[in-house]
């Protein structure tokens, strides 16, 4: 029957499991970013959402509900009713964002970073201006997909020229009427200047540990700050590596002539594997002698194995090859009678002379 089965119980019961997400909800609400598995992950998203949407509120009830929940409540009870509450005011939900990180090293376990959106270092405003900035980049350097007036050295002061000319509140309404952007860039960057607010800089004075605060910074203006400064870091990567964008110009040789890291630093030295033969050294020991004694075990070898070989040819010629096969041989070409009446011999033998 399926019962119990309308969240994840994360393997815990519940006095156990609602310490967790309250823990974990006041170390999001206190540090704005957190990395966790992707169960726990999920599980916490739904109860800040809940948290977050009664910061917003702002009653006297919803005061005590939320110090009721929360754990290390001057750190989390006064931004969450204050800062949070003023930043996701315009804001119509969605306040959090999950971003699968990979795995675990041990248990392979899935891992996700959980953070408040609009943040200070916010992931969706940062990949968003990494995109745009290599986006120009490319067309920067005439390796992009589009060819006309906006690809060029002037590609990047052109668009930065033509957005600020409508102020720092019309350059979000720029962008999105702009038609040099990709469409997807364009989503991403939309969606991540939309409810953003501005943030006033902190900085630090040198002689004192006191912190000091300049004018707030514009979303708009910041973006392309941000942009800028990863422009000109994919500008000088491009220069310095082969092009990373096939050009319809070239053939498929010269396509796939380009090389690779491994390639540039040189091709590998060929490497011969040997199996080890003979004797193996041990550590600290010395091989002094060891090719003479080589050379002797050799020489001997080869003379015994000869006598072996012509004993064993007169005794299987003798009895007609009877017994020629490379067993025989190296009995010399003797029964398992013939043998046990041999050693019989030498035993009386060695009786009789007293030894």
């Amino acid at each position: 029957m399926r019962h119990r089965l309308g969240y994840n119980h994360l393997s815990r019961p519940t006095a156990h499991r609602m310490s967790m997400l309250r823990n974990l909800v006041s170390s999001l609400l206190e540090h704005e970013q957190i990395s966790t598995t992707l169960a726990k992950a999920k599980a916490t998203q739904r109860m800040a959402e809940r948290v977050i949407e009664l910061g917003k509120k702002g009653g006297a009830n919803e005061w005590k509900r939320a110090n009721a929940f929360l754990w290390n409540a001057p750190t989390t009870l006064r931004p969450l009713f204050t800062s949070l509450a003023e930043r996701y005011a315009s804001r119509p939900g969605g306040y959090t964002r999950l971003i699968r990180s990979g795995h675990r090293v041990g248990d392979h376990a899935p891992l996700a970073i959980l953070e408040l959106v609009d943040n200070r270092n916010d992931f969706k405003f940062e990949t968003a201006s990494k995109a745009l900035a290599r986006e120009l980049a490319l067309r920067a350097k005439g390796e992009g997909e589009r060819n006309g007036p906006d690809v060029g050295p002037d590609v990047w002061w052109g668009l930065r020229t033509r957005l600020e000319a409508f102020g720092e509140e019309g350059i979000f309404g720029q962008l999105e009427k702009e038609p040099t952007i990709d469409s997807m860039t364009k989503k991403n960057v939309l969606k991540a200047l939309r409810y953003r607010k501005p943030f006033t800089p902190l900085t630090l004075d040198s002689n004192s540990t006191e912190t000091t605060t300049t004018n707030a910074i514009h979303p708009s203006v910041q973006f392309l700050n941000r942009t800028h400064h990863h422009y000109l870091h994919h500008l000088a990567s491009l220069q310095l590596s082969t092009p990373s964008t096939p050009s319809s110009y070239k053939t498929i040789k010269q396509l796939t002539q380009r090389l690779r890291p491994s390639e540039s630093r040189g091709a590998p030295r060929p490497v011969l594997t040997v199996p080890m033969m003979g004797r193996r050294v041990a550590a600290g020991q010395s091989t002094r002698g060891w090719a003479q004694q080589h050379e002797q075990r050799s020489k001997s070898s080869s003379l015994d194995g000869l006598e072996q070989r012509l004993s064993g040819l007169d005794l299987g010629q003798a009895k007609g090859r009877e017994k020629g096969g490379p067993i025989s041989r190296a009995k010399a070409g003797r029964s398992r009678g013939a043998r046990s009446a041999t050693r019989a011999s030498s035993t009386t033998a060695r009786t009789e002379a007293g030894l």
